[in-house]
């Protein structure tokens, strides 16, 4: 195949692989809500400039990311869709990039020889970027609304333009002394721009740069001509300077926002990381091992130098590249789940790297000259395999979807009535829940600082339930934002838990009746004894007489008559004149945060439930009955004896009418 017909197969093929990656990435980018950290983008976003700057100067993140979003939500809205796609360019960006190292990292031949674009350098770059374009770990942040697959591009394109530039001022190379200084320039200015928007866009872009210093400063001091190392360096001036407004306040978020203190093995951590990089977030480790081998071979083959490579600089940069980052994200012990997504920094050097070593190893079991279709064919069929699962279970399968905050507020709307609210336990969800849920005067963050302060929680849950008699608790990542639970606590024992609903993402949705008293003794006497060592003393019942919507609030007056080895759930149901559950509770006994194994015999507990009789229920009188279950086997309910009688599995509480809606 000839150098014209070779250079239009290549092309062809690359427009092909980044169609690939911009369909990949597409793909249902709006099917899931936005979770908590994208509403923090899409609400940064939507402020004013100025307010974009003191926002991101109390944040974690530099503002060059939420400045960008600003001017591309003017631009397309502030759907999900337009949000998000922001992120798919940078991703469809970073593929492109890949293709364009692994051309120059693969280029075949010897030094010296005046072979320009060989049959193996496309192949590298094809490959690479082929495999840049399907890697799970990338299509999932580039379908996220935020700054990371961006670093990733900012690093990409910082290296490829160091690496052209050290070219060129290197003896021998184009724009070297003596040669002519203008062909340099651009890639000075690539490079020196790429460095000023990664420091702009996330602090850890700095440990992307060590690599490259590393080769520069090995190559340029063995020269006796300092012109070009006194050149690199200013290069990292510039961005110095242009970064200095900002450094005081990347300096004070750095060092006080809160750290991780768990530590995981250094191997699990890099068969952790390994997994990342090949399949992602949404694999399960089970059942990935023939997968991972498969990357794993391709790996080592791309790790293999070659004294015939015509750029081992950048084979020698492309590794330090992977190894570097990778390293001191462990040292600093940031492989946490919080900061899995810093390793999309050594995405680029992973891919170029698998894609070197299938070209090493189709390449010799073919003919001497073979088409460049055929290692991406075989490439396609490798590694197609082993992503499909993974881009699988990132497009439907709700166990890896994000925080589903649009079902959320969308079912509150549905059920709710004007004298609701809504409590965040974590205030950073209110920017994403807002995002959704239009009635902002009826959301409360609480609590609103760190470390938490318990009476001023307290005295804010005091003045929500005394003007509010039905609330709504979102609780998520409770042991950064509450980790005593003081919320739940509270709303536990001064309030009436009715129901908790798990939502993706790891958010539980939990609903509380508010009395306008709190009963502090039993209206209704019950002795009944539950499997022996438990004794119902009696309970408080608000109201016997309810609408559909409403819900029926009652007081349980608990003892224990010897230690109780065991958890169980407390069941309430509601039956009809048929014996038909219409409405039920099953919970432990305090919410969840009184469990029976912590009882202390001879102590009354407390126990206060919330039943929402559905709406729909027809009008009549339904039976509440209630009984005890061990934790997660609830056909094995306690046998029950009432006032020294046999009275089977339950206790017949009382009678309630349902009556029509006003």
């Amino acid at each position: 195949m000839d150098h014209n017909r070779r250079k239009t197969v290549a092309l062809v093929l690359l427009l092909l692989i980044l169609t690939l990656a911009a369909a990949v990435r597409f793909y249902r980018l709006e099917a899931q809500s936005l979770w908590h950290d994208e509403g923090n983008s899409a609400r940064i976003a939507e402020r004013s400039i100025r307010l974009i700057l003191e926002g991101a100067a109390g944040d974690i993140h530099p503002p060059l990311y939420y400045l960008a979003l600003h001017y591309w939500r003017a631009l397309l809205g502030q759907s999900e869709f337009a949000l998000r796609s922001f992120s798919v360019m940078g991703g469809v960006g970073l593929v492109a990039l890949t293709y364009v190292l692994g051309a120059h990292l693969g280029q075949g031949g010897r030094p010296g020889s005046n072979a320009s674009v060989g049959t193996r350098d496309v192949s590298t770059g094809l490959a690479a970027a082929f495999l840049a374009a399907i890697n799970p770990f990338q299509v999932y942040y580039s379908q996220e609304a935020r700054s990371y697959i961006w670093v990733a591009f900012l690093a990409a394109a910082a290296t490829y333009c160091g690496c052209r530039f050290l070219k060129s001022v290197l003896p021998g190379g184009r724009g070297a002394p003596g040669v002519g200084s203008r062909p340099r320039v651009p890639w000075a200015v690539g490079y020196t721009l790429a460095i000023v928007a990664g420091l702009y866009t996330h602090y850890v872009f700095p440990i992307v740069l060590i690599p490259i210093n590393l080769i520069a400063f090995v190559r340029l001091s063995r020269h006796r001509v300092r012109r070009p190392l006194v050149q690199w360096m200013m290069l990292h001036l510039i961005p110095g300077l242009l970064f200095l407004p900002w450094l005081h306040i990347a300096v004070r978020q750095l060092t006080s926002w809160p750290s991780s203190s768990s530590q995981i093995a250094v191997g699990q951590a890099l068969a952790d990381t390994f997994r990342l990089l090949s399949l992602g977030l949404t694999v399960q480790p089970v059942g990935s091992t023939i997968a991972l081998l498969g990357f794993g071979v391709l790996l080592v083959l791309g790790l293999v130098p070659r004294l015939c490579d015509a750029d081992f600089t950048l084979f020698l940069l492309i590794v330090l590249w992977l190894i570097i980052p990778v390293a001191l994200i462990l040292a600093f012990n940031l492989h946490q789940d919080a900061f899995l997504k810093f390793m999309l920094v050594v995405s680029p050097p992973f891919c170029l790297l698998l894609g070197r070593g299938v070209t090493r190893f189709l390449l010799p079991i073919s003919s001497s000259r073979p088409p460049i279709l055929f290692p991406l064919a075989l490439s396609l069929g490798l590694v197609l395999s082993f992503s499909y699962d993974s881009l699988d279970n990132l497009y439907f399968d709700p166990v890896y979807a994000r925080g589903d905050y649009r079902g959320i507020a969308h079912h509150l709307q549905s059920v709710g009535r004007p004298g609701d609210v809504v409590i965040l336990d974590a205030p950073n969800q209110w920017e994403v829940f807002t995002y959704y849920y239009p009635y902002v005067e009826r959301v409360y963050p609480i609590p609103r600082s760190r470390p938490v302060d318990e009476s001023i929680v307290v005295a804010e849950l005091e003045q929500i339930t005394a003007k509010h008699d039905r609330i709504f608790v979102l609780f998520w990542a409770e042991a950064e934002s509450d980790p005593e639970r003081i919320v739940e606590r509270w709303l536990n024992t001064h309030a009436y838990p009715a129901a908790d609903q798990w939502w993706s993402g790891g958010v539980r949705l939990a609903t509380y009746g508010v009395p306008s008293t709190l009963p502090t003794s039993m209206d209704s006497r019950a002795n009944a004894r539950l499997g022996g060592v438990m004794l119902l003393r009696g309970y408080t019942l608000l109201s016997d007489r309810l609408s559909p919507g409403e819900m029926l609030q009652i007081t349980l007056f608990w003892e224990a008559s010897a230690p109780i080895g065991q958890r169980y759930k407390v069941f309430l149901h509601l039956l009809n004149s048929d014996g038909v559950l219409t409405a039920q509770r099953d919970a432990e006994p305090g919410g969840g945060m009184d469990l029976t194994i912590t009882w202390e015999p001879g102590q009354l507990q407390i126990d206060n439930h919330g039943v929402i009789v559905p709406v729909g229920t027809m009008p009549g009188e339904y039976q509440l009955i209630l009984g005890l279950y061990p934790l997660g086997d609830p056909a094995a309910r306690l046998p029950v004896m009432a006032d020294g009688e046999p009275a089977g599995d339950v206790v017949r509480l009382s009678s309630i009418l349902v009556t029509e809606l006003d």
